[in-house]
Parts: structure tokens; C-alpha cells; sequence
């Protein structure tokens, strides 16, 4: 597990793949060495599908895109002013940003047909 995510080996030792690869055609990969200490993380936006279609999600915290889609604002932006950013390359990898919340990260739940929901009362 790194930052809340599983990840599953590939068929060489150092380099492990998003356990959400298939499903969600995810491809966020970690790299270790012969120790198991990771030494590179190319981390990526999973999303999770919803009755409303789906919803970002970067280290545990939700975000949405501006008019660019380079550019994501954190989904608390307007109502709770969350100054949390994320810039991504035109693979969807997390290139850089402001990581720093105002807020805890939301709570989703995977109900038995797939789709994921929010937690209303944490």
C-alpha cells in the first residue's frame, strides 16, 4: 500500500502496477529497490464511479477539473476555500501542485454494484 492505494507486482521484482489497472485502467506505478524501498512513484488521478458519474481522486481527497485539463481545484474550492491545486501532463500524471488542505478528505464506500458513495455524516 502507498498513500492509501494497493499496488501488485509485475512480472520483474522492482516494478509494481495500480491494483485498479484493469478495472479502471489505472497506471500509476511504483519502482523499489532490491530492499522493497520505493524509489520512484509516478502517481495518477483514480476515478471512482458514481451514480453522477464519477469523481477524481488524489491521495484521498476529491478534485475537479477547470476549464483546462491540465489544471484541477479541489472540490471544497468554493464552499469550504480549499486552496488544494494539482497540475497534470496529458496522461493524467500528477506533475505538480498545492497539496495542503483546509479539510479532512472525504469518505467513500464501494456498495456491492461497484459504484462508489460519499459518507454524508463524517
Amino acid at each position: 500500500m502507498y498513500k492509501n492505494y494497493t499496488y501488485k507486482y509485475e512480472s520483474d521484482k522492482r516494478y509494481l502496477c495500480c491494483s485498479r489497472y484493469r478495472s479502471l485502467k489505472c497506471n500509476a506505478r511504483l519502482v523499489v529497490d532490491a530492499e522493497g524501498n520505493i524509489v520512484r512513484a509516478n502517481e495518477k488521478i483514480h476515478a471512482l464511479p458514481t451514480a453522477r458519474g464519477g469523481v477524481l481522486m488524489f491521495r484521498n481527497y476529491t478534485f475537479s477539473y477547470t476549464n483546462s485539463r491540465k489544471r484541477l481545484l479541489c472540490s471544497k474550492k468554493l464552499r469550504g476555500k480549499c486552496k488544494a491545486k494539482l497540475k497534470v501532463d496529458d496522461e493524467g500524471y500528477v506533475i505538480g501542485g498545492y497539496y495542503n488542505h483546509n479539510h479532512p478528505p472525504p469518505v467513500y464506500h464501494k456498495a456491492k454494484d461497484g459504484l462508489y458513495f460519499k459518507d454524508r455524516f463524517t
